[in-house]
């Protein structure tokens, strides 16, 4: 039966290109269906994506598909390609007759609203999640927000400008990516974003630019009515502003969180008071600068430092974590709060964490506030395995695209690790792009031996259907035959795929 199979297969009337733009093209290159390629095709093809993609076919009145193009971009890192032209020169090419101006026109299009798109993919992790039932139901929800940056390499990308990196100590030209997540209690989920630029004070360098390097900024029109326009005009609004937005934002789609947590940058009066009243958040706990603002304990206000030297040397020892800290509560501007004043175990530096949560203990406190480190981790695998911030489109609306795609493709990821057995991200992702490769290959092999016996036939005048069945009776070319067959089906071995084929073969 699998040498009937193999004659069916590299018979010269089995097309190797299809005429339209077909996804699962690339998910019939593995009879393997736990592949994780397979899962995550299987992802974006829930019913929530695809009713989430439909208005994308509004978009197109001819030409390929525009959400078989978006599937296609979100593959593309997962078969080890980063861009679009490693794509079109690869030999996964022939897996779609679309050229480059198919992919730069969905980029560029400042009508496609990448933000809903994006919410669908979220809804529908929740919705998967919510089915496996795999979350701890004893961690809390968080919203963990932070940012980060997004270098770039030329001044006239529209809307770039200089920003300082508190990473390296100097200033980079880029975008700084605003990002809030949503902590389920087991998978980290990236639910929305912003992108932000800083104006600086000097006005003869507007953004940290030459004024001849600003003005050369690429820029076109846009209808004040779409969805590209109003991503633009977040630029300049503020970070805290924005935050408070996108968790509203994500409180329309029933998502909500017993804790938001920030580092030391966004505690401020205006996020604080929005916690206090917010129905999308039960309390904050964040890091918080011991600077000259003011806490009201017993009656009288004092800045930090003056209150933990009114407390004195009250440090209790926390032997669990190995610090030490002295617990207050006070009132903010009417909001009470607990105050921890930490340090390690001799380590003279101090730090003050912040929640708006008095019945939290010191040792749940830092137990919740690490949790935050889970939207580091997810800066670090985006930018070194999606590409996070590599874009160097001039197109402001294809900065924005990029960015979405790579959370559309973290997502997909992190479904996939949630269902496998895997460890991390960065696993998945190496596995995802060697079964792709090692499975292109083996149709391209198939693809050869069908041109070498259509040459064979022409050259020769012979019949190949009868040769087929003269050769398939042989028992020695059967035997040759089933062992070659064998090599290009075994998924047993994914690391020694290259050595399984040619020591069987030789």
């Amino acid at each position: 039966m699998r040498l009937l199979q193999l004659k069916v297969q590299i018979s010269p009337k089995t097309p190797l290109i299809k005429d339209t733009l077909n996804i699962s093209e690339i998910k019939s290159l593995t009879k393997d269906a736990q592949a994780p390629v397979a899962g995550i095709i299987g992802f974006m093809d829930g019913k929530r994506v695809k009713s989430t993609l439909k208005p994308l076919s509004a978009l197109k009145s001819q030409g390929f598909e525009a959400a078989g193009v978006l599937k296609l971009l979100i593959l593309m890192p997962l078969l080890g390609i980063f861009n679009i032209h490693s794509f079109l020169e690869s030999s996964f090419a022939s897996l779609s007759l679309a050229k480059k101006d198919t992919f730069y026109r969905l980029l560029n299009n400042p009508l496609v609203d990448w933000r809903k798109l994006y919410f669908g993919f979220v809804k529908h992790f929740l919705s998967g999640s919510q089915a496996l039932g795999s979350a701890s139901p004893s961690s809390p929800r968080c919203w963990v927000v932070d940012d980060t940056i997004g270098e770039k390499t030329g001044r006239r990308i529209e809307g770039v400008g200089m920003l300082f990196d508190h990473v390296i100590h100097r200033y980079v030209l880029g975008f700084k990516y605003l990002v809030v997540g949503f902590w389920d209690g087991t998978s980290f989920i990236p639910v929305d974003f912003s992108v932000h630029r800083e104006r600086g004070k000097d006005k003869k360098r507007p953004f940290g630019l030459r004024l001849k390097d600003f003005r050369r900024q690429f820029a076109k029109t846009r209808p004040d009515w779409s969805p590209g326009k109003s991503r633009i005009a977040e630029l300049d609004t503020d970070k805290i502003s924005a935050t408070i937005k996108m968790i509203k934002r994500a409180g329309k789609h029933g998502i909500v969180a017993d804790y938001l947590l920030v580092d030391s940058w966004f505690v401020c009066d205006e996020l604080v008071k929005f916690v206090a009243q917010s129905k999308m958040v039960g309390h904050l706990v964040g890091q918080c600068k011991n600077d000259k603002r003011k806490y009201l304990y017993k009656g009288l206000e004092y800045s930090g430092a003056a209150l933990k030297k009114l407390l004195g040397a009250k440090w209790t020892r926390c032997r669990t974590l190995k610090m030490q800290y002295i617990q207050v509560d006070v009132a903010y501007k009417g909001t009470p709060l607990r105050l921890f004043f930490t340090r390690r175990h001799g380590n003279t530096s101090e730090r003050l964490l912040l929640t708006t949560d008095q019945s939290l203990s010191f040792t749940k406190a830092f137990d919740i506030y690490a949790i935050r480190w889970t939207i580091e981790v997810y800066f670090k695998e985006s930018k070194q395995l999606l590409g996070l911030g590599n874009c160097q489109s001039r197109d402001f609306d294809a900065q924005i695209a990029a960015v979405t795609i790579c959370m559309m493709q973290y997502l997909t990821l992190a479904h996939q690790k949630r269902i496998g057995s895997y460890h991390t991200i960065g696993g998945l992702f190496r596995e995802c792009a060697q079964r792709a490769t090692k499975a292109l290959l083996n149709q391209r092999i198939l693809g050869l031996m069908r041109q070498l016996l259509q040459e064979i036939e022409q050259v020769f005048s012979i019949d190949l259907d009868e040769t087929m069945e003269r050769l398939l009776s042989d028992d020695r070319f059967n035997s040759r035959l089933t062992t070659i067959l064998s090599a290009l089906t075994c998924d047993d071995h994914p690391d020694n795929w290259e050595n399984t084929i040619y020591d069987k073969v030789a």
